[in-house]
This record gives C-alpha cells, structure tokens and sequence, in this order.
C-alpha cells in the first residue's frame, strides 16, 4: 500500500513538471512552481526527485515511450509512401493532443538542453525508414530531406498550436487539411487516407464500424 502511494505520488509529480514544462519550459519552471502545481510540499517533490533535472529526464523518459507507443502503431500496418508519412504525422499530432509529457518531451530537447534526449530524432528514425523500405516511395516521397524538413515544420506548428489553443482535437483536422493543400499544390491525387475535404477515410461517419464514435 505504501509503495502504491510513493509511486502515486511520483507520477503527480511527473504529469505536473509536465504541465510547467509544456507551459513555461525548463528554464522558467523553478520547483517550487511544480510543488504548488502538484500540491505537495518541497519535501515530497525532493523526496523523489533531488533535481528539476531529474524530474525532466523522467518527463522525457516517459514522453519517450507514449511516443514509441505511437511509432509501433504506424509501423505495424505501414502504407507505402507519402501515405505513410501522412499516417505518421497524424499520430503523432493526435498524441500530441492527447498526452502532455510528450508535448513536454518535444519542447524540453527543442530547447537544447544538453542532458536531455531529442525527441525529434525518435519519429525522424522512423519517418526514414517507412519511405526507404518501400518501392513506392517515389515523387515528393522520394525527396528525404525535403521531407524531413516538412515534418519538422508541421510538428513544431501543431505543436504551438496545441500549446496556444488547447488539446480540443482540432489541430490534427487542421493537419489533414494541411495535407490536402499539399497534394493540391503538388497535382496529386488526393492523398491516400485524407481525401478531397481533408477527412481521413477512416473518420467518415458512413465508414465507422457500427457503435464507434
């Protein structure tokens, strides 16, 4: 019982530097703001962590498997090319959305903290590996940096919109929209998984399996 209470009130602590590092980063967050966020005393809070230091390496450590949770996803069933890079960023938004640590995650490595990890790197890995695994990795698909620069982009400003707006799901239609234009612009046909209005096939509510939302 006491260890399940230690291990509570660790993980308070967690999601709470999370939420001040999303919020204010790691150089405007002092402790003492993470202790009244988490309503605990300083004892507590130094009790598990003896560093604001400590406490990012484990918002990323944790941002850091959600993330992976989310690449193993995309990997499981990957689509060939562009299509795939679509499924990428989708789920990575939409995780963004959904999770603050690693939202945090992703603000804490942008800020250059040297002890800490880069989040970029983890799906930019995966990213290379969905378009060079596949034949069909051709036009727009086939220019690797390109890509990855359009994938920098998008994540950085879903990113601060997430942060500016709030986790409303909102931002991942606006990505879709995003992709559309793309396509548009590129003379594509219609992006597989996104079609003409930006939804993604799978959202039309004519395909949801019965009794989904």
């Amino acid at each position: 019982m006491r260890q399940e209470r230690a291990e509570r009130t660790r993980q308070a602590l967690v999601v709470a530097a999370a939420n001040e590092f999303d919020r204010h980063g790691f150089t405007g967050t002092p402790l003492s703001q993470i202790s009244k966020a988490a309503e605990m005393t300083m004892g507590a809070l130094s009790f598990h962590f003896p560093s604001k230091m400590a406490l990012a390496v484990e918002v990323c450590a944790q941002g850091s498997v959600a993330t992976r949770e989310a690449l193993d996803r995309v990997m499981a069933a990957p689509r060939p090319g562009l299509a795939a890079v679509v499924d990428l960023t989708v789920e990575l938004v939409r995780l963004l959305e959904r999770d603050v640590r690693p939202r945090a995650f992703a603000r804490l490595s942008r800020e250059a903290v040297s002890e800490l990890p880069s989040w970029n790197s983890l799906w930019l890995t995966v990213m290379r590996e969905l378009l060079h695994r596949t034949p069909a990795a051709q036009g727009p698909a086939s220019d690797l940096r390109g890509m990855e620069l359009l994938m920098r982009y998008l994540m950085a400003g879903a990113e601060a919109s997430i942060r500016e707006g709030g986790a409303s799901g909102a931002v991942v239609d606006e990505l879709r929209d995003v992709w559309t234009m793309i396509g548009r612009g590129l003379n594509l046909e219609p992006l597989p998984g996104v079609g003409s209005d930006g939804l993604q096939e799978s959202d039309r509510p004519d395909q949801r399996p019965a009794g989904t939302r």
